[in-house]
């Protein structure tokens, strides 16, 4: 009736001086510290256990570690692998239906604005709603291009003054636009960057539009540009109810929806996956933290381009 606990990582070989008997012994099978279950060895009429025994013992609990770990693992890469193959699946489909639904779409937008010119009240609607569901196509392309290796880019010289400004324009039609302040430091020009314009411009827009979208009906949406070392950093700051802290990455996985400054989920969860993706395939980056005062502050940083020092031809 007597049990006996010894301490962590000893052997039953190095507990054993002389000859003992026990009913049962449990070991914990461990692997590089992770215990991944217990070998139970057990003789209701007792077992004599001397060194010989013991060290027997012992190795068979490293073996049997050794085959559970390899069991584990087995089974950890075949569930990744089915999980690829279905991920791989769903963006095929995804693609093929994205595609499929470009041609209905222009015929639903055409026949649309031939009733707005028959006087139909009804067909700015049609029009919105077809405009609307044509952008929810084209990120559906546009993620299984990015997913697939398939999205061309290509650096150039850019001004991030003239980003700035085709993305404003790009949003000037949204409602809640003229809530947006762009600002620079008092006195600094705007840094020129080397990456593609419209993949970049891509991704700014959908950072604006998804802080016009958390931000109160009523709230500024600001719009800060800088210059940190080799990186340019475009800022949009929304007033909203932030970020949970279970949610700092999953806002980046495609389709999920977080909740808008009124509690209600709204996009198709594609905006955030398509900015950050472009920006990691132009070397840059898009991270987010918490606005002081309420909201969130997302960067786009996208590389820097640094301007040869005249030659000196004294």
């Amino acid at each position: 009736g007597t049990n006996h606990v010894y301490p962590q990582g000893v052997t039953l070989a190095t507990l054993v001086g002389g000859a003992s008997e026990a009913l049962a012994v449990l070991v914990p099978l461990r692997v590089r510290s992770r215990v991944l279950g217990v070998l139970v060895l057990e003789n209701p009429r007792g077992m004599r256990i001397d060194p010989e025994s013991a060290r027997f013992a012992d190795a068979i609990v490293n073996y049997a570690a050794l085959l559970v770990e390899r069991v584990r693992l087995t089974a950890e890469s075949e569930s990744v692998e089915a999980l690829r193959k279905a991920d791989r699946v769903k963006d095929a489909v995804l693609a093929s239906v994205s595609h499929d639904l470009r041609t209905p779409l222009t015929t639903i937008r055409a026949l649309g604005a031939e009733l707005r010119a028959d006087g139909d009240e009804r067909a700015a609607m049609i029009e919105q709603e077809a405009d609307r569901l044509n952008r929810m196509v084209g990120d559906l392309l546009d993620l299984s291009r990015i997913r697939g290796g398939a999205m061309p880019v290509d650096p150039k010289v850019i001004a991030a003054e003239d980003l700035v400004c085709a993305a404003l324009q790009r949003v000037a039609g949204l409602r809640g636009a003229a809530r947006i302040r762009p600002s620079v430091p008092p006195g600094a020009a705007l840094p020129v960057g080397r990456f593609d314009f419209v993949q970049a411009m891509r991704s700014l827009v959908n950072l604006i539009e998804n802080a016009l979208q958390h931000s109160p009906p009523d709230a500024p949406v600001g719009l800060d540009v800088r210059e940190e070392g080799d990186e340019i950093v475009f800022a949009v700051a929304d007033r909203g109810a932030g970020v949970a802290e279970g949610e700092r990455e999953r806002i980046f996985e495609p389709f999920y929806r977080g909740a808008d400054a009124q509690g209600r989920s709204k996009g198709t969860g594609l905006g955030l996956p398509i900015a950050r993706s472009l920006a990691e395939a132009q070397g840059g980056s898009l991270r987010h933290f918490p606005r002081p005062g309420g909201g969130t502050v997302f960067e786009l940083r996208l590389p820097a381009e640094r301007a040869e020092p005249p030659a000196d031809v004294s």
